[in-house]
């Protein structure tokens, strides 16, 4: 298997995709999650989804110069309730290419405290996780830490750019993947995107289990409807990315995984050019204001790769 081993960006993604004029004012409009707590199982939330400009111009979400400031988006926030449903127990229910996410089981050593050992160790761990050792060849292209506060972000003076996300979205357009692929594997490129290219997200908890703000993922099976998909280009402070937010259907059905352990993984298919693969999953952190303040506060990386063959 070839290995595309590739220095992590100093990059994160996108915090969240909001309607304000900054990410502040967005926080204070639309922040009032309620649920159970997440030991109950299946939680009654809101997510928020997404609507298009009202006056029909090009989605667009851009960090402004002063941090402070936010970030500037251009839709039209969405919130519904929704029941998202706890899947421990039937993990085994849900695969990659069925649903566009599965948990796999998988113990580590690494302290996620040295980039060097992350780029070399971990990325080296995660190519023989079961969901991905049986592809052809893989890129890793960046890292992430992501986590939850105990401040509210509207009473933040500067928004903290690994804030979990809070809109329904899927990671990436087709468009932004190929600009990837290009920018990364340059005079490669040409021959590696006649193949199948995919986009996948390996996410796992760090130090504890996952209590405050869990991954909401969609089943790919109830949110397969390309037409509810509203594409959105993101110029941000660590890149400019093409994006998907998603529309409001009934259909869809949520899950995730109760008290998510760092032993388990979570895979997330983010794009697949294979003619007749899932295309996408809709994912979302949800607010869990009924789980208990004193819950260790989410913490987690989450690593991008691009497969292919």
């Amino acid at each position: 298997m070839a290995n595309y081993n590739h220095s992590a960006r100093p990059i994160v993604s996108p915090p969240s995709h909001e309607f304000a004029s900054t990410l502040s004012s967005y926080l204070n409009f639309e922040m009032s999650f309620t649920g159970e707590c997440a030991t109950s199982g299946n939680i009654e939330t809101t997510l928020n989804y997404a609507l298009l400009n009202p006056g029909g111009m090009r989605l667009y979400a851009k960090s402004s110069q002063t941090k402070s400031s936010g970030i500037h988006a251009n839709y039209l926030v969405d919130p519904r309730r929704v029941i998202v449903r706890d899947i421990r127990g039937q993990e085994h229910r849900f695969s990659l290419d069925r649903n566009r996410f599965e948990f796999v089981a998988h113990h580590t050593t690494e302290s996620f405290l040295e980039t060097e050992s992350i780029k070399k160790a971990y990325y080296a761990e995660m190519e023989r996780l079961a969901g991905l050792v049986q592809l052809a060849s893989t890129m890793w292209i960046d890292y992430i830490f992501r986590q939850s506060y105990e401040t509210s972000p509207e009473d933040m003076d500067e928004v903290p750019e690994d804030l979990a996300a809070h809109t329904v979205h899927a990671e990436r357009t087709m468009e932004s993947v190929v600009e990837e692929v290009r920018e990364h594997l340059g005079a490669e490129a040409g021959s590696l995107l006649s193949g199948r290219v995919r986009f996948i997200i390996v996410r796992r908890p760090i130090g504890n289990e996952t209590h405050h703000e869990p991954l909401a993922v969609a089943d790919w099976q109830t949110s397969s409807d390309e037409s509810r998909l509203l594409p959105m280009r993101m110029h941000m402070s660590y890149g400019r990315l093409g994006t998907l937010l998603g529309r409001y259907s009934s259909a869809h059905s949520w899950y995730y995984l109760r008290h998510q352990t760092p032993s388990e993984v979570m895979l997330i298919k983010g794009y697949d050019s294979h003619s007749g693969a899932t295309k996408f999953c809709l994912y979302s952190s949800l607010k869990d204001l009924g789980c208990h303040a004193g819950a260790p506060r989410r913490r987690s990386i989450e690593i991008n790769a691009l497969v292919f063959g």
